[in-house]
């Protein structure tokens, strides 16, 4: 599967759910379904890929989406790899294999990475207020700060140094699919 397959798979099995799951979203003008659906891609394709392969159908799909494992441990569950480190309750209710519950639960992140961040940002910075809060999903609004307050990019400290950027690209492949 190329990526442009994993984003129509995205826009297939996932376009309804996240359209549900917007719907929850205490900043509704904000989040679109081309942002989660790029964060979905972006966190799980190779997951996708591996079970697509399998011809694993979409609910086995859902109970099997757990990803960065070390140490004996998954860290990351569902299409959007919620973090048991930061929200182990919503993992351990078992949750994160329902793709609405998970979609609002990473809409849910979001939106609080958005309130951290928004001080640092004047209106009118749409697209970097975006793009730091897309990578403080990945790495953390802390490090994304101390990005910003030392002046560096805000994917300094996200994985491979382009999460938001790359999300980004993601979106504006998603947008152009029919």
């Amino acid at each position: 599967m190329t990526e442009i397959e994993v984003l129509k798979w995205i826009k297939v099995n996932l376009s309804a759910v996240i359209q549900e799951a917007l719907k929850s979203s205490t900043i509704d003008y904000f989040f679109s379904e081309e942002w989660l659906a790029a964060i979905a891609c972006r966190e799980t394709t190779v997951l996708i890929i591996k079970y697509a392969e399998r011809n694993m159908n979409f609910s086995d799909m859902c109970m099997n989406m757990k990803g960065d494992f070390t140490n004996n441990t998954y860290h990351g569950f569902s299409f959007w790899q919620i973090d048991i480190r930061s929200f182990r309750d919503f993992i351990e209710s078992g949750d994160w294999r329902f793709p609405v519950k998970a979609c609002k639960k990473a809409i849910e992140v979001l939106e609080g990475k958005a309130k951290y961040l928004g001080h640092f940002f004047s209106p009118g910075d749409d697209v970097e207020f975006k793009q730091a809060v897309t990578a403080a999903y990945n790495c953390g609004e802390g490090n994304v700060a101390r990005s910003i307050k030392a002046g560096e990019d805000v994917d300094t400290h996200t994985a491979h140094g382009n999460y938001s950027k790359d999300v980004f690209r993601l979106m504006n492949i998603y947008k152009g699919l029919s």
